[in-house]
This record gives C-alpha cells, sequence and structure tokens, in this order.
C-alpha cells in the first residue's frame, strides 16, 4: 500500500482547522465556567458546541463524544452541574 505524503497547503489546512477547534472549545470551557448554573442552558450550549464541531468535522463524533463532550461535563461537574453522558443515556453506544 502506497502512503501519500500531503502537500505544504494540505498540512496548512489541517492546522488551521485544529487551531480552530482548540480555540473554540477553550472558548466554551470558558462560557462553561462563567454561565449561571442552569441545566437549561448548559445542555443548550453543549448541543450547540456539538452541533457546530461535527459540522466542521463529520466523521468525528466518536472524538467528540469521548474526548469534548467529557471535558466540557467535567467544568461542569465543578460546579456542581452533573448531566449525563450520551453513552449514560444510550445503552447500544459503547
Amino acid at each position: 500500500m502506497k502512503l501519500s505524503i500531503p502537500d505544504s497547503d494540505e498540512l496548512r489546512l489541517e492546522d488551521q482547522r485544529l487551531l480552530w477547534l482548540r480555540v473554540y472549545t477553550d472558548r466554551i470551557v470558558r462560557r462553561l465556567q462563567t454561565i449561571t448554573c442552569e441545566e437549561e442552558k448548559a445542555v443548550s450550549l453543549l448541543e450547540e458546541a456539538r452541533q457546530e464541531i461535527l459540522s466542521r468535522f463529520p466523521d468525528k463524533a466518536e472524538a467528540y463524544r469521548l474526548i469534548y463532550e467529557r471535558r466540557f461535563k467535567r467544568v461542569l461537574q465543578r460546579r456542581g452541574l452533573f448531566l449525563p453522558l450520551a453513552d449514560d443515556m444510550d445503552p447500544k453506544i459503547n
């Protein structure tokens, strides 16, 4: 199997996408740390974040669930708001 080496434009584009993801998720974490701890508001923000991230990275739903959803919910747990993870709600996911 022949592996292709990405060109500099592809690498730059991927770096830009990952930079956007890091900045965006850091911004979501800061918002979760500062918003009034209401479950509805937190759920709404998490859903918006999930939709935005998966619209840009559609094939990374499992990575989102394992990394970012857990990160966001840990922030909320530190504030006393415990939301179930997606796999806690759906027994088919595991």
